[in-house]
């Protein structure tokens, strides 16, 4: 993030964050004029579709995560800061663990591009699924069913009671429409990279088995599902239990 956009934060963030985190840990919780906002970016590791920045504000000493769409966007649905936002926002205080989040900004003046601001959490980020790190046997049992108990509850929050009733395309047709999005993200890609050997060939099939009249693909329940559920989009926080590891990455219903 360069300083220009660094003192357009400075400038707008004092204006939309709450008091607290704009406040010096020192001064009275009712204290009045906010003292000046200075803040030191530096950008996080993954993140790949968006940028993704750690901000340290003083003087509350207070860290906070900005992500943003990147200034060219090839794949729209790959860089959906407002779609991140909208699910985050409605897992608050759900058996989904999720950070906090503070904001939404569309104005691209900010920083370039949309962002939206949320907490910032610590812990490990295991970014080999083989968690060679992590030597226990009941430790790697306890990792792995907390990713299990995480995505159950993904898949049995009431969407409809925390908002989300009209995100994405709740009708039957899911694995129809996820076969097209792939195909067409395949397509792209392969303007840069090439095919992968016989992929082409699989979605076709792929399409065509979906396609078929009373097939065997069963499609016809809605819920929250998590677009792409990895080991190092998971955070954890020194004990493995649910609600103590966090999902990560995008959280999203069928878009």
């Amino acid at each position: 993030m360069d300083p220009v956009q660094v003192a357009s934060l400075e400038r707008y963030l004092p204006q939309v964050l709450p008091a607290a985190l704009l406040r010096s840990p020192a001064s009275s919780p009712t204290s009045f004029p906010l003292p000046p906002l200075k803040i030191r970016a530096t950008i996080l590791e993954g993140g790949q579709s968006n940028p993704t920045f750690l901000l340290t504000l003083q003087p509350s000493g207070d860290r906070i995560v900005l992500r943003k769409k990147p200034a060219l966007v090839k794949v729209a649905s790959a860089h959906a800061v407002e779609r991140e936002y909208r699910v985050l926002q409605a897992l608050q205080h759900s058996a989904v663990p999720v950070p906090p989040v503070y904001l939404l900004c569309d104005d691209a003046s900010i920083v370039g591009t949309p962002f939206y601001l949320m907490g910032f959490v610590e812990g490990r980020v295991f970014r080999d699924p083989t968690l060679p790190g992590v030597k226990d046997p009941k430790e790697r049992r306890e990792c792995f069913q907390a990713m299990l108990e995480t995505l159950a509850a993904i898949h049995t929050v009431d969407w409809r009671g925390r908002g989300l009733g009209t995100f994405g395309k709740p009708e039957v047709g899911y694995f129809g429409r996820q076969l097209k999005r792939l195909k067409s993200v395949m397509e792209k890609q392969a303007e840069d990279a090439g095919y992968f050997p016989g992929s082409r060939e699989l979605s076709e099939d792929m399409l065509r088995v979906v396609a078929q009249p009373g097939g065997a693909v069963r499609d016809d329940e809605t819920c929250l599902v998590h677009g792409d559920y990895k080991v190092k989009y998971f955070l954890e926080k020194g004990e493995w239990a649910r609600g103590r590891a966090g999902a990560g990455g995008i959280l999203s219903r069928d878009a």
